[in-house]
């Protein structure tokens, strides 16, 4: 009978004790928890920044492509082209952008933090889709530089007919 009576008495006791983490502890992985957080945010940043790149340089070269289809296959029987105006991209229809048909527009917006330099203004002209410059030079050899805050860059080439390779 008196070991039933311990027994119970031992099961009391360990009911009545208080569970829980100390403060120590509790900073002590917080600590732990804030330094993988704050070794990662350059890597996830790095990602974000290479993701916008790879968009835009994707959105000019299909902007360009849809000018270039437009203008070659005679769309409106009219000579189409891309503004490039960061942080937008314009297909327009139209001689020169500044003398465009406005209700044509069609633009695309780029991510943020991202640099573009080299051709500003590129035009096809009808049925041949020979690629133009804003000053009505033929492009022979146009670049587009597009730079993320990391210095990535991507460069996507024009040639004389047209084509165009990132």
């Amino acid at each position: 009978m008196e070991n039933t009576r311990n027994y119970s008495k031992n099961k009391k006791n360990k009911s009545n004790k208080t569970l829980g983490f100390t403060l120590v502890e509790i900073l002590l992985v917080v600590g732990i928890f804030s330094a993988f957080v704050f070794a990662s945010l350059p890597l996830i940043g790095g990602v974000i920044y290479q993701s916008d790149l790879e968009s835009a340089s994707l959105v000019i070269v299909s902007t360009m492509r849809q000018a270039e289809n437009s203008a070659r296959n005679g769309l409106e029987d009219s000579v189409w082209g891309v503004k490039l105006s960061y942080p937008q991209v314009i297909l327009f229809k139209g001689n020169t952008y500044a003398t465009r048909d406005a209700t044509r527009d069609m633009p695309y917006t780029l991510g943020s933090n991202l640099t573009l330099a080299g051709l500003s203004e590129i035009r096809y002209s009808k049925m041949y889709a020979i690629p133009y410059a804003s000053d009505n030079t033929v492009i022979t050899n146009g670049n587009i530089t597009i730079t993320n805050l990391n210095n990535d860059l991507v460069t996507i080439n024009i040639n004389a007919k047209g084509r165009v390779s990132y």
